[in-house]
């Protein structure tokens, strides 16, 4: 894990996570406050592994119940950042035949960003 708490001057924050577990995400988001001025957007890249999951309408039980909270916990976080430092949100995924899927997969994972409309997903080129 790394310690964003020193990093203020950042201006744009991409995570990568290529494993289900995004616990790491939300415990290095956690660490920004209002001395991140500067902090203006952050990018999560959806995981490839997701393209290769077939779901029945229950992404839960596709992933599991554990990888699901951990993804409504970051969606919670980034709600938080998004209201109290208008820093927004960016979902990303590399362009493939799954894009259909991806984007509610992502409306899935980050619902309240989602609902509330502070999330922009978008596909990589």
């Amino acid at each position: 894990m790394f310690d964003l708490s020193k990093a203020t001057k950042l201006e744009d924050a991409v995570f990568r996570p290529g494993c289900m577990s995004v616990d790491w995400i939300t415990l290095a988001l956690r660490a920004i406050t209002p001395e991140h001025r500067d902090l203006r957007r952050i990018s999560v890249d959806l995981p490839y592994y997701l393209a290769y999951t077939h779901v029945d309408g229950d992404l839960s039980q596709a992933l599991g119940e554990g990888v699901l909270e951990q993804w409504l916990v970051l969606d919670r976080t980034l709600a938080h950042l998004w209201e109290s430092l208008s820093i927004h949100t960016n979902v990303l995924w590399p362009k493939g035949k799954w894009d259909g899927i991806m984007g509610d997969y992502a409306e899935c994972l980050l619902p309240e960003m989602a609902k509330r409309g502070m999330v922009t997903i978008n596909l990589i080129r």
